[in-house]
């Protein structure tokens, strides 16, 4: 009887720890998105700091370290558009949605990768120079196309995870 308990429980532990590894995506492939992530980070900030004139969300999304998803580049170039021909009043976005601020913190840094079916999601966190954040500031999505990992969407985890397409879709109707 002690033996079959035994059997039963280290079966039930195998099971668990089975299915556990099986939601998780591999230790290699959370690294390389951390990396991809963390580089855009370290890559973006100064360039937001001094804009130059440019559109720095769209010079990212074009020609940043991270290829974007088309889908994506469409409505920031939507948005992009807006924001340049509006008068007075803001046409769109009206912070960053990479940094999900209008005022941004010192330094970003990613605290977390997880799966979410065929997506990697990486929590950012701001820091330094700006209020201290318990909770990430955005969520990267990102999926693995043609042999490199792509951004998909940035979420606003204040806003139930809401996209920034989902988001500009509502600002701007017209564009469909």
């Amino acid at each position: 009887m002690r033996s079959n308990r035994f059997l039963f429980f280290s079966l039930a532990a195998l099971w668990f720890a089975a299915v556990a590894r099986a939601q998780s995506p591999p230790t290699a492939a959370r690294d390389s998105v951390r990396r991809s992530v963390q580089g855009f980070y370290d890559w973006y900030l100064p360039q937001f700091a001094r804009p130059r004139g440019r559109d720095v969300m769209m010079n990212a999304a074009t020609h940043g370290p991270v290829p974007f998803d088309p889908e994506l580049i469409r409505w920031l170039r939507i948005d992009s558009t807006a924001r340049a021909r509006a008068k007075g009043e803001i046409d769109g976005l009206d912070g960053d949605p990479f940094l999900n601020a209008q005022d941004p913190c010192d330094a970003y840094t990613v605290q977390s990768v997880r799966a979410q079916g065929a997506s990697l999601l990486a929590e950012v966190l701001g820091h330094g120079g700006c209020v201290a954040h318990q909770k990430p500031d955005v969520v990267v999505e990102l999926r693995l196309e043609t042999g490199r990992w792509t951004i998909v969407e940035f979420r606003d985890p204040t806003r139930g995870n809401e996209g920034v397409i989902p988001l500009l879709r509502r600002l701007h109707p017209k564009a469909r």
